[in-house]
């Protein structure tokens, strides 16, 4: 299956046509890139577990790009129990998730029981206090359906709170295109560790 099928790769999650727009098509592109020219250096493994992913074909891409078999979750992300046991995944991909979610600190806590030691989280969420969502949320006059909006300060806090250790945070610009977005850096890339 390529990138390029315009077909419900994951009905778990909802996808429709808006999914295959050029502009979201160049994001997750741009994300896949950052991803895996960054996990170079901590290479993927299997158990392998992706979480929540808004972007339901980003699972199918990186399962193609990677070979590696990917599970998905059916839990309520905000309340329920992962049904995986203890220390069971050494990869996790979260995307575009956290923000979403009521009570983040439970569902970190609930990641970190699942990873294995020396597992690898790695996690995209919006910038919010970037300089384009500032002027879209003056623009608008209401908010995204977010439940939480972070800073850096704010992940590095919640992050410690769960007990994960950061390796490496940045922002960069994820979507639109375009000089503001370029400067504003409006998406975070994490990743972290269960020591």
């Amino acid at each position: 299956m390529s990138y390029d099928d315009k077909v419900m790769l994951d009905s778990r999650i909802g996808a429709d046509d808006n999914l295959y727009d050029p502009a979201l098509k160049k994001r997750t592109q741009r994300l896949l890139r950052l991803f895996l020219d960054y996990t170079k250096d901590y290479p993927l493994k299997e158990r392998w577990l992706d979480v929540g992913s808004g972007e339901s074909y980003m699972r199918d891409v990186l399962t193609e790009e990677t070979k590696l078999k990917i599970e998905v979750s059916e839990a309520d992300l905000d309340v329920a129990p992962y049904e995986f046991a203890d220390n069971s995944f050494a990869t996790v991909t979260h995307f575009e998730v956290l923000e979403h979610l009521f009570n983040p600190l439970y569902h970190l806590l609930e990641l970190k029981r699942v990873m294995a030691p020396d597992g690898n989280l790695f996690l995209v969420t919006p910038n919010d206090y970037s300089l384009i969502y500032k002027v879209e949320h003056i623009l608008s006059r209401k908010y995204r359906p977010h439940f939480h909006q972070f800073s850096e300060r704010d992940l590095r806090d919640i992050f410690h709170r769960a007990g994960l250790r950061i390796v490496h945070l940045n922002s960069f610009f994820k979507s639109p295109s375009g000089t503001i977005a370029r400067v504003s850096k409006n998406g975070f890339f994490l990743h972290a560790r269960k020591d």
